[in-house]
């Protein structure tokens, strides 16, 4: 039997050794980690753009060939890509993070529990979602294009990652 074609969302961020002060399960994380600028669920698609340009001006300040997102796309330029990572560290501080990824990365039990009630509330609202055995969620067969707009997305997401310690 065929796996379903489900749209995945994926939370981003890498594992780690835990700090024995961190609550279980969660990684330490460098100052440089929780310098970083947060884009809050409240965070306004200005704002946003704000810290993303803020992000790649200093990328191309510090010898990345690209001048925004859109023109990374596609480039597998060896040299570029290299210069790319060397400025990537350079601006490591100021490469935004969205709340929901800083609260897996510092408390991955409470972003699961939090997880969980997003997909239970974009259910309720009539949304078709899947989600698989790692708890990554994603809209079953052809409904991602029909669903992914709907506004329910974020309100759930809002409702359920609303007070999380970040």
């Amino acid at each position: 039997m065929a796996a379903p074609d489900v749209a995945r969302v994926a939370p981003t961020g890498s594992p780690a050794a835990p700090r024995p002060e961190a609550p279980a399960g969660s990684r330490a994380t460098t100052p440089n980690e929780d310098a970083r600028p947060l884009i809050r669920a409240d965070t306004s698609q200005d704002e946003s753009d704000r810290l993303d340009r803020a992000y790649f001006t200093c990328l191309y300040d510090n010898g990345s060939p690209y001048k925004n997102r859109e023109a990374r796309r596609g480039v597998d330029d060896e040299k570029a890509l290299a210069r790319f990572a060397k400025a990537e560290k350079a601006c490591a501080t100021k490469k935004p993070e969205e709340f929901n990824d800083r609260l897996q990365r510092k408390d991955p039990g409470d972003f699961a529990d939090r997880n969980r009630e997003w997909v239970k509330c974009m259910k309720q609202h009539g949304l078709h979602i899947e989600v698989d055995t790692a708890g990554v969620w994603g809209f079953a067969g052809n409904y991602a294009a029909t669903e992914l707009g709907s506004p329910w997305v974020d309100k759930c997401e809002t409702e359920a990652f609303a007070g999380a310690e970040l």
